[in-house]
Protein backbone atom coordinates (compact mmCIF):
# COMPACT_ATOMS: atom_id res chain seq x y z
CA UNK A 1 0.00 0.00 0.00
CA UNK A 2 1.17 3.54 -0.66
CA UNK A 3 -0.14 7.02 0.01
CA UNK A 4 -1.48 8.45 -3.25
CA UNK A 5 -1.53 12.00 -1.86
CA UNK A 6 2.19 11.81 -1.13
CA UNK A 7 2.89 10.41 -4.59
CA UNK A 8 0.83 13.14 -6.28
CA UNK A 9 2.48 15.91 -4.25
CA UNK A 10 5.93 14.59 -5.11
CA UNK A 11 5.03 14.35 -8.82
CA UNK A 12 3.85 17.95 -8.77
CA UNK A 13 7.00 19.01 -6.97
CA UNK A 14 9.13 17.39 -9.67
CA UNK A 15 7.01 18.76 -12.53
CA UNK A 16 4.92 21.85 -11.87
CA UNK A 17 2.89 21.37 -15.04
CA UNK A 18 1.23 18.20 -13.71
CA UNK A 19 -0.93 20.01 -11.16
CA UNK A 20 -2.11 22.36 -13.89
CA UNK A 21 -3.19 19.37 -16.01
CA UNK A 22 -5.39 18.08 -13.20
CA UNK A 23 -6.83 21.53 -12.54
CA UNK A 24 -7.89 21.56 -16.21
CA UNK A 25 -9.40 18.06 -15.83
CA UNK A 26 -6.70 16.56 -18.01
CA UNK A 27 -4.57 13.53 -17.25
CA UNK A 28 -1.10 12.17 -17.81
CA UNK A 29 0.39 8.70 -18.18
CA UNK A 30 3.57 7.51 -16.50
CA UNK A 31 4.97 4.35 -18.04
CA UNK A 32 7.50 2.61 -15.82
CA UNK A 33 10.15 0.88 -17.96
CA UNK A 34 11.14 -2.66 -17.06
CA UNK A 35 13.57 -3.96 -16.07
CA UNK A 36 14.31 -1.09 -13.70
CA UNK A 37 17.20 1.11 -14.67
CA UNK A 38 17.02 0.42 -18.41
CA UNK A 39 15.40 3.78 -19.10
CA UNK A 40 15.17 6.68 -16.70
CA UNK A 41 12.21 9.06 -16.34
CA UNK A 42 11.81 12.21 -14.28
CA UNK A 43 9.68 10.34 -11.74
CA UNK A 44 11.92 7.33 -11.21
CA UNK A 45 12.89 8.52 -7.72
CA UNK A 46 9.27 7.96 -6.63
CA UNK A 47 9.40 4.21 -7.26
CA UNK A 48 10.58 3.33 -3.71
CA UNK A 49 7.38 4.97 -2.43
CA UNK A 50 5.28 2.59 -4.53
CA UNK A 51 7.32 -0.58 -4.92
CA UNK A 52 8.56 -2.96 -2.29
CA UNK A 53 10.52 -6.18 -2.75
CA UNK A 54 8.67 -8.43 -0.31
CA UNK A 55 11.35 -11.09 -0.72
CA UNK A 56 14.18 -8.86 0.51
CA UNK A 57 13.42 -9.10 4.25
CA UNK A 58 13.43 -12.89 3.91
CA UNK A 59 16.95 -12.73 2.50
CA UNK A 60 18.26 -10.90 5.57
CA UNK A 61 19.87 -12.90 8.31
CA UNK A 62 18.76 -12.18 11.87
CA UNK A 63 21.84 -10.13 12.72
CA UNK A 64 21.31 -8.11 9.54
CA UNK A 65 17.71 -7.38 10.52
CA UNK A 66 19.02 -6.22 13.88
CA UNK A 67 21.53 -3.99 12.07
CA UNK A 68 18.82 -2.48 9.86
CA UNK A 69 16.59 -1.62 12.82
CA UNK A 70 19.56 -0.17 14.69
CA UNK A 71 20.63 2.00 11.74
CA UNK A 72 17.13 3.32 11.05
CA UNK A 73 16.56 4.40 14.62
CA UNK A 74 19.62 6.56 15.08
CA UNK A 75 21.16 9.72 13.66
CA UNK A 76 24.75 8.93 14.68
CA UNK A 77 25.69 5.35 13.79
CA UNK A 78 28.89 3.38 13.25
CA UNK A 79 28.30 -0.04 11.67
CA UNK A 80 31.55 -1.91 12.24
CA UNK A 81 30.75 -5.53 11.38
CA UNK A 82 33.47 -7.86 10.20
CA UNK A 83 34.14 -7.89 6.46
CA UNK A 84 31.76 -10.23 4.66
CA UNK A 85 28.78 -9.75 6.98
CA UNK A 86 26.79 -7.64 4.52
CA UNK A 87 27.20 -4.07 5.76
CA UNK A 88 26.19 -2.58 2.38
CA UNK A 89 23.02 -4.70 2.29
CA UNK A 90 22.06 -3.45 5.75
CA UNK A 91 22.62 0.14 4.65
CA UNK A 92 20.59 -0.29 1.46
CA UNK A 93 17.64 -1.93 3.24
CA UNK A 94 17.70 0.84 5.87
CA UNK A 95 17.68 3.51 3.14
CA UNK A 96 14.73 1.84 1.41
CA UNK A 97 12.74 1.73 4.64
CA UNK A 98 13.51 5.35 5.53
CA UNK A 99 12.48 6.57 2.06
CA UNK A 100 9.27 4.54 2.09
CA UNK A 101 8.44 5.87 5.57
CA UNK A 102 9.15 9.44 4.39
CA UNK A 103 11.93 9.80 6.97
CA UNK A 104 14.45 10.83 4.29
CA UNK A 105 14.17 12.20 0.75
CA UNK A 106 17.80 11.97 -0.32
CA UNK A 107 21.11 10.45 0.67
CA UNK A 108 24.81 10.76 -0.09
CA UNK A 109 27.27 7.88 0.05
CA UNK A 110 30.99 8.68 0.15
CA UNK A 111 33.50 5.89 -0.41
CA UNK A 112 36.96 5.18 -1.83
CA UNK A 113 37.04 5.47 -5.63
CA UNK A 114 37.65 1.71 -5.88
CA UNK A 115 34.28 1.03 -4.23
CA UNK A 116 31.99 3.29 -6.29
CA UNK A 117 31.38 0.51 -8.79
CA UNK A 118 30.81 -1.96 -5.97
CA UNK A 119 28.04 0.24 -4.59
CA UNK A 120 26.50 0.38 -8.06
CA UNK A 121 26.41 -3.41 -8.19
CA UNK A 122 24.96 -3.65 -4.69
CA UNK A 123 22.14 -1.22 -5.47
CA UNK A 124 21.32 -3.04 -8.71
CA UNK A 125 21.28 -6.35 -6.86
CA UNK A 126 19.23 -5.36 -3.81
CA UNK A 127 17.24 -2.28 -4.90
CA UNK A 128 17.09 -1.94 -8.72
CA UNK A 129 14.11 0.43 -8.44
CA UNK A 130 16.12 2.91 -6.36
CA UNK A 131 17.41 5.80 -8.48
CA UNK A 132 21.08 6.51 -7.72
CA UNK A 133 23.56 8.83 -9.44
CA UNK A 134 27.26 7.97 -9.56
CA UNK A 135 30.05 10.48 -10.03
CA UNK A 136 33.66 9.91 -10.94
CA UNK A 137 36.30 12.57 -10.41
CA UNK A 138 35.96 13.61 -14.05
CA UNK A 139 32.22 14.12 -14.27
CA UNK A 140 31.52 16.18 -11.15
CA UNK A 141 31.97 19.51 -12.87
CA UNK A 142 29.28 22.10 -12.24
CA UNK A 143 26.57 23.16 -9.82
CA UNK A 144 23.70 22.62 -12.27
CA UNK A 145 24.80 19.05 -12.86
CA UNK A 146 24.98 18.12 -9.19
CA UNK A 147 21.70 19.89 -8.35
CA UNK A 148 19.98 17.96 -11.15
CA UNK A 149 21.42 14.69 -9.89
CA UNK A 150 20.16 15.35 -6.36
CA UNK A 151 16.71 16.36 -7.64
CA UNK A 152 16.31 13.45 -10.06
CA UNK A 153 17.73 10.66 -7.89
CA UNK A 154 17.04 9.21 -4.48
CA UNK A 155 20.72 9.50 -3.72
CA UNK A 156 24.21 9.95 -5.12
CA UNK A 157 27.53 8.16 -4.65
CA UNK A 158 30.87 9.95 -4.82
CA UNK A 159 34.44 9.14 -3.79
CA UNK A 160 36.41 10.82 -1.02
CA UNK A 161 38.53 12.79 -3.50
CA UNK A 162 35.38 14.61 -4.65
CA UNK A 163 34.36 15.95 -1.25
CA UNK A 164 36.18 19.25 -1.70
CA UNK A 165 34.67 19.78 -5.15
CA UNK A 166 31.19 18.89 -3.87
CA UNK A 167 31.47 21.44 -1.07
CA UNK A 168 32.59 24.12 -3.54
CA UNK A 169 29.68 23.40 -5.87
CA UNK A 170 27.06 23.19 -3.14
CA UNK A 171 27.17 26.09 -0.72
CA UNK A 172 25.52 25.03 2.53
CA UNK A 173 24.82 21.61 1.03
CA UNK A 174 22.43 19.48 3.01
CA UNK A 175 21.40 15.84 2.81
CA UNK A 176 18.94 13.89 4.89
CA UNK A 177 21.49 11.09 5.25
CA UNK A 178 25.21 10.84 4.57
CA UNK A 179 27.00 7.48 4.69
CA UNK A 180 30.78 7.14 4.80
CA UNK A 181 32.09 3.76 3.68
CA UNK A 182 35.57 2.70 4.81
CA UNK A 183 35.12 5.51 7.32
CA UNK A 184 38.37 4.79 9.16
CA UNK A 185 39.83 7.05 6.45
CA UNK A 186 38.19 9.96 8.29
CA UNK A 187 39.77 9.35 11.69
CA UNK A 188 42.66 11.83 11.26
CA UNK A 189 41.18 15.10 12.52
CA UNK A 190 43.91 17.10 10.74
CA UNK A 191 43.33 15.59 7.30
CA UNK A 192 41.66 17.41 4.42
CA UNK A 193 39.31 14.47 3.87
CA UNK A 194 38.11 14.59 7.47
CA UNK A 195 37.47 18.33 7.37
CA UNK A 196 35.71 18.26 4.00
CA UNK A 197 33.45 15.46 5.22
CA UNK A 198 32.54 17.43 8.36
CA UNK A 199 31.41 20.35 6.19
CA UNK A 200 28.57 18.31 4.73
CA UNK A 201 25.24 19.07 6.38
CA UNK A 202 23.06 16.06 7.20
CA UNK A 203 20.33 15.01 9.63
CA UNK A 204 21.76 11.52 9.85
CA UNK A 205 25.39 10.41 9.64
CA UNK A 206 26.33 6.75 9.37
CA UNK A 207 29.91 5.51 9.29
CA UNK A 208 30.68 2.08 7.85
CA UNK A 209 33.95 0.31 8.56
CA UNK A 210 35.45 -3.12 9.04
CA UNK A 211 38.73 -1.73 10.34
CA UNK A 212 39.12 -1.32 14.13
CA UNK A 213 40.09 2.19 15.25
CA UNK A 214 39.28 2.15 18.96
CA UNK A 215 42.87 1.67 20.11
CA UNK A 216 43.87 5.28 19.47
CA UNK A 217 42.06 8.01 21.42
CA UNK A 218 42.82 10.63 18.74
CA UNK A 219 41.17 8.37 16.18
CA UNK A 220 38.12 8.08 18.43
CA UNK A 221 37.83 11.86 18.72
CA UNK A 222 38.09 12.21 14.93
CA UNK A 223 35.43 9.58 14.25
CA UNK A 224 33.02 10.99 16.83
CA UNK A 225 33.43 14.46 15.32
CA UNK A 226 32.49 13.05 11.90
CA UNK A 227 29.20 11.90 13.38
CA UNK A 228 28.35 15.33 14.75
CA UNK A 229 30.32 18.56 14.88
CA UNK A 230 28.89 19.20 18.35
CA UNK A 231 30.75 16.13 19.58
CA UNK A 232 33.96 18.20 19.53
CA UNK A 233 32.80 20.00 22.67
CA UNK A 234 32.02 16.67 24.32
CA UNK A 235 34.93 14.57 23.10
CA UNK A 236 38.42 16.00 22.70
CA UNK A 237 42.02 15.41 23.70
CA UNK A 238 41.18 16.28 27.31
CA UNK A 239 38.24 13.89 27.58
CA UNK A 240 38.77 10.91 29.87
CA UNK A 241 39.17 7.52 28.22
CA UNK A 242 36.13 6.23 30.11
CA UNK A 243 33.85 9.02 28.83
CA UNK A 244 35.30 8.77 25.33
CA UNK A 245 34.68 5.05 25.05
CA UNK A 246 31.25 5.43 26.59
CA UNK A 247 30.39 7.89 23.83
CA UNK A 248 31.56 5.40 21.23
CA UNK A 249 29.67 2.51 22.81
CA UNK A 250 26.37 4.36 22.41
CA UNK A 251 27.00 4.83 18.69
CA UNK A 252 28.68 1.65 17.43
CA UNK A 253 27.44 -1.80 16.45
CA UNK A 254 30.06 -4.45 15.81
CA UNK A 255 29.51 -8.15 15.13
CA UNK A 256 32.39 -10.52 14.54
CA UNK A 257 32.02 -13.58 12.34
CA UNK A 258 32.47 -15.70 15.44
CA UNK A 259 29.36 -14.02 16.91
CA UNK A 260 27.09 -15.09 14.05
CA UNK A 261 28.61 -18.39 12.93
CA UNK A 262 25.27 -20.17 13.19
CA UNK A 263 23.80 -17.84 10.55
CA UNK A 264 26.68 -18.02 8.07
CA UNK A 265 26.75 -20.53 5.17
Amino acid sequence: NFNTDIIFNEICRLDGTIEYLFEENNSFTWKIPLPFGVTSTRFMKLLPLMIEDISLPKKLKNYQKEGVNWLKNGDERILADDMGLGKSLQVIKSILDLIKDQKINNFLIVCPSTLVENWRREFIKWAPYLSVGYFSSKNLKNKKQIFSAIKENNGIVINYEQLGNLNKLLDNNFFDLVVADESHKLRNIASKTHNEFCKIGANKRWLITGTPFERNRDDLVGILKCLNKQNVSLFNSKTSDLFLRSGLKDRILRRMKTDVLSELP
